[in-house]
Order: C-alpha cells, then sequence, then structure tokens
C-alpha cells in the first residue's frame, strides 16, 4: 500500500508539472522554450485588422464635397465686376497686393454699385505704344522711355502710357529757397483744381555731395497725403484713389536716376520740366507771381496749357484750315509787323478766326 500511494504521489507530482509546463507555453509563448529546446521567436500575430470598407461607402466617400474654403478676398471683391470686362477685373484682382493704392481701391470698391463707379475706383485706362524716335533731351524733342524708382515701385514710362496724359517732374534741393517754398505751399487747391490726366513726380538734387532725396520725398509725401485724405472725404474715395495712383517720390537722387533724365538734368539743373500728350520734353515757366513765392498751385497752369494744345490740334486735324504765321523765332522788341491774310473773297469761306501764341 505505500508503494501504491508512493507511485499515486508520484504521478500526482508529473500530472501537476505538465500542468505547469502547459501554462507556461500558453502564458509565455513569447519566451519560453521551442519544442526544440531552442530560444523561442517573437509573437508576429497581428491585431485584428480593421473592418473593410465596402464598395458602397467608398463611392459615398468619393462623391462627397470637399470641406468649405473661404474665397480670397479679392475673389469676393470683384465677383460683382465680373462682366464689367477684363481690365476691370484685373484692376481689380491687383486691389490684394500690399501698398497705400491697393488699400485705397478696395477701400472704394466697397461702395461702386456699377462698372463705372468700379472703373473710377480703379483708374483703368488702356496703355498705347511710346512713339518711336530719335528721341532727344532739349526741349519739344521727343521724350524717350523712362525707368524711375520710386517709393511704391519702379515706375516706367512705356508700361504707363496712355498717349492722354501729361507728366510734370519737380525737383527740390535743401538749402534752395526757391524750391523749399515750393514744396512747402499748399497742396489741398493744387490737386483740387488740378487737371486730372496728370502725373507728377517729385525729385531731389543733393546738397553738397550729400544724398538726402529720401527724406526729402518722403517728407513730401507725409506733407500731400492728408491733402489727398481730404479729398477722398469731400468728394469720394476714387479722387484720394486716382492721386495715389499720379503722386510718384523718387527716393534716388535726380542726378543718379539713369537714363536721358539723369543726362539731362546733369547737363542744366533745372526747378521742373514736363512730358506733353505728344510725348515732348517741355519747359515749365514760372511758378510764382512775379516777386512773390512760388506756389504748387501753379504747375496745374502748365497741365492746362497742355491739355490746350492737344485739343486745338485736333481740332485742326477734323476740319480744313488755312493757317497764317505772323512770327517764327523772332525777337520783336517793339517791332511793327504787317501781316498777309487770305483774300476778301476766300475769308468769307470761314466761319471762324483764333489767333494763338505758342
Amino acid at each position: 500500500m505505500e508503494k501504491q500511494g508512493t507511485l499515486g504521489l508520484a504521478w500526482t507530482l508529473m500530472a501537476l508539472a505538465c500542468l505547469t509546463l502547459a501554462c507556461m507555453a500558453c502564458g509565455g509563448a513569447a519566451t519560453g522554450p521551442t519544442a526544440d529546446g531552442g530560444a523561442s521567436l517573437p509573437d508576429t500575430t497581428t491585431p485584428d485588422a480593421a473592418p473593410d470598407t465596402s464598395a458602397e461607402d467608398a463611392v459615398k466617400n468619393d462623391t462627397e464635397p470637399p470641406p468649405d474654403v473661404p474665397p480670397s478676398p479679392c475673389v469676393e471683391r470683384c465677383a460683382p465686376f465680373i462682366e464689367c470686362g477684363e481690365a476691370t477685373e484685373t484692376a481689380c484682382m491687383d486691389t490684394c497686393e500690399e501698398s497705400e493704392l491697393a488699400a485705397c481701391e478696395a477701400a472704394c470698391l466697397v461702395d461702386a454699385a456699377d462698372c463705372d463707379q468700379a472703373a473710377a475706383c480703379l483708374g483703368e485706362h488702356p496703355v498705347v505704344p511710346l512713339a518711336e524716335g530719335p528721341y532727344g533731351t532739349l526741349y519739344r524733342d521727343l521724350a524717350g522711355p523712362i525707368e524711375l524708382p520710386t517709393l511704391d515701385g519702379g515706375y516706367s514710362l512705356a508700361a504707363s502710357w496712355t498717349g492722354q496724359d501729361s507728366h510734370m517732374f519737380i525737383m527740390g534741393q535743401d538749402g534752395w529757397d526757391y524750391s523749399q517754398q515750393l514744396w512747402s505751399s499748399e497742396a489741398f487747391y493744387w490737386l483740387k483744381d488740378s487737371p486730372d490726366n496728370v502725373h507728377y513726380f517729385f525729385l531731389a538734387y543733393p546738397k553738397d555731395g550729400v544724398d538726402t532725396a529720401e527724406e526729402q520725398v518722403m517728407a513730401m509725401k507725409a506733407k500731400i497725403d492728408p491733402a489727398i485724405e481730404k479729398l477722398g472725404m469731400m468728394f469720394g474715395k476714387a479722387r484720394e484713389c486716382h492721386w495715389r495712383r499720379r503722386l510718384h517720390y523718387v527716393p534716388t537722387h535726380a542726378l543718379a536716376v539713369g537714363g536721358w533724365v539723369q543726362d539731362m538734368l546733369q547737363n542744366k539743373g533745372l526747378l521742373a520740366f514736363a512730358i506733353d500728350r505728344f510725348q515732348r520734353i517741355r519747359p515749365v515757366g514760372l511758378l510764382s507771381l512775379v516777386q512773390g513765392p512760388p506756389y504748387l498751385y501753379h504747375l496745374l497752369y502748365e497741365a492746362r496749357h497742355y491739355n490746350f494744345e492737344w485739343d486745338r490740334e485736333q481740332t485742326l486735324a477734323a476740319q480744313a484750315v488755312t493757317e497764317t504765321v505772323l512770327l517764327a523765332q523772332i525777337d520783336t522788341g517793339s517791332t511793327t509787323i504787317d501781316v498777309d491774310l487770305p483774300s476778301a473773297e476766300e475769308k468769307a469761306t470761314f466761319d471762324a478766326m483764333a489767333g494763338d501764341v505758342t
């Protein structure tokens, strides 16, 4: 009986040992010994795979609209003016640029109710090619292309030439009383009464070899900005934008701007000169009353005269005229002259007579 008890105990111990080994194999398969006594391999069992997406769900996902993306401010702003033409749409999209002019135009478009008002905000005008040379630097010579740096970026005469505008260039210099009086004169009424079809450029000469051009033109801009803002408040935002588009401040001193403008100013220091609507270089006359201080306001008389000349030539070209030259480059002094007019019979066919001093 003792043997049987001992044997039964032995079988019990063996069974427990087998059970223990079986549990070790189940619970520690990643680290337990292999059947051949070697080291165990890492568990390569993968987690449960995600459920398959049905074909119906895939089609549904493909057809779902993308999340809403807010439109560009320019697209939203310009949408009402798409039918106004490509030029208006392109100019409108440019209002997203970071500049004072673009900000002005964007504010102006908020209140624009139709294409005409949008065009007034944007100031669009068709560009035409410059007349071909030969070019020169003397008065009444044909003006060539101009490339100028400005506080708002580069300005190109060829890229902005409309054939309808005059361009006036006003030079200043620290310590030059006449130019300092001109630059410090009142600006609001000058711009209020000026013809619209003018570009005004402000340049500065160095003094004693010191270049203060940028400081001078920035000070001029700071002086004029309140005047154009006032115009916008009184006559609508489009007026402010108009002059922001047509006032140019050149931070490089006048004797180093390059091209024919530099050559001309180096040859003869000028207070001002202009390019008229015929693309001719023109002098600018006295900008003051006799024995009085100069005023910016007097610049507009030159611009008005250029418009008069243009209108006169268009009128003459549109009808048959008889032109009689009375004087041609003659220093008259107190000279008395005789004039040969057409015969009485020929004059009877006319309906008007006009005289002009150029």
